[in-house]
């Protein structure tokens, strides 16, 4: 099937029906593909090859639904909220991404079909950019639409992130939501647009500093190096307490993935971690690590707890006699 995989290259990961029986393909081929686990059937008429879509995160397979549903539209209709901001790579966690959103461009009434919900708005060219070949509302407005849909850490994960890739600034946000005010959740998308932070490197990071918030724990600096008393930069912390002489790390699984330390085993990853830790302590710095399932609504408490008793026993130890010049 190298022809279709040429095609689905080209639509951006699935090829039609149509696609196939042009290319010489009868229905039966399209019947064994199937069967032999070669394609899989990602919505009605539309396909994806197995090696590729099994292989997809959640987000990557909402992308490739999203080309499908907005290029066969015949442009009547463009991506927005979650399925926009999916094609620009941001950040979706704690989102919903069973449907592919759009917004019509042709007039037509909202609607919910075949996990596709078709959104009716006030829209005009200038609100529309091209986004790797699929139409799509700009950036502010589909991070704004999709913030209104979750709860606010999601949101603050989707904003970090926005902000992460320079897909938008905080001005651009700020004038998205007053264009919004009347919709609802507007009010959680300001709040979510002064707590984000896209110095925020990932989803757990921006989680880790959503559980700061909620449970009133000082926000810390983010992304901070920590040199040696002779200078040498030991290492840069996701966050840091300069008053309570405590950094902290966020230990995502990205941080141990193979693709992620290259040409390093994984025993020398976690040997390095550990020496790079002794350095900052050495410091007279205090380190608290979270992993992902301490994040968890059902623990968050616990591990906020110990956050703040980590920072208490740092300000004890290490900021005796200190003085600090303002």
């Amino acid at each position: 099937m190298d022809v279709l995989t040429a095609i689905a290259e080209s639509n951006g990961g699935y090829f039609r029906t149509y696609q196939a029986l042009e290319a010489g393909y009868h229905p039966r081929d399209i019947r064994r593909a199937l069967r032999t686990n070669v394609v899989r059937r990602i919505r009605h008429g539309t396909y994806a090859f197995a090696e590729t879509w099994d292989h997809l995160h959640p987000e990557g397979r909402h992308v490739v639904l999203t080309n499908a549903v907005v290029r066969e539209s015949g442009g009547a209709v463009a991506a927005c909220s979650v399925s926009a901001c999916a094609l620009r790579g941001m950040s979706l966690w704690g989102h919903d991404l069973s449907q592919v959103h759009v917004v019509r461009l042709d007039g037509g009434a909202s609607r919910r079909e075949a996990g596709v919900v078709h959104h009716r708005a006030s829209i005009d060219e200038s609100d529309i950019e091209v986004v790797d070949g699929v139409p799509s509302v700009k950036a502010p407005r589909a991070v704004c639409e999709a913030a209104t849909t979750a709860s606010l850490e999601a949101g603050i994960v989707l904003f970090d992130s926005a902000l992460r890739l320079g897909a938008t600034d905080e001005e651009s946000l700020d004038r998205q939501a007053a264009a919004m005010e009347h919709c609802p959740g507007t009010r959680q998308v300001r709040f979510g647009i002064l707590l984000a932070d896209g110095r925020a490197e990932s989803p757990g990071e921006s989680r880790n500093r959503f559980l700061f918030f909620r449970f009133n724990i000082p926000a810390p600096d983010l992304q901070v190096k920590i040199r040696a008393s002779d200078g040498v930069l030991i290492g840069i912390t996701d966050f840091a307490w300069d008053l309570y002489c405590h950094v902290g790390e966020f230990d995502g699984l990205i941080k141990y993935r193979r693709d992620a330390f290259g040409d390093r085993a994984p025993e020398q990853v976690v040997t390095d971690e550990k020496v790079r830790e002794d350095a900052i302590r050495a410091e007279h710095k205090g380190m608290t690590r979270t992993i992902w399932g301490e994040l968890e609504s059902q623990v968050a408490r616990r591990t906020a707890n110990r956050t703040k008793a980590d920072l208490e026993r740092s300000r004890t130890l290490y900021t005796r006699n200190r003085v600090t010049i303002v």
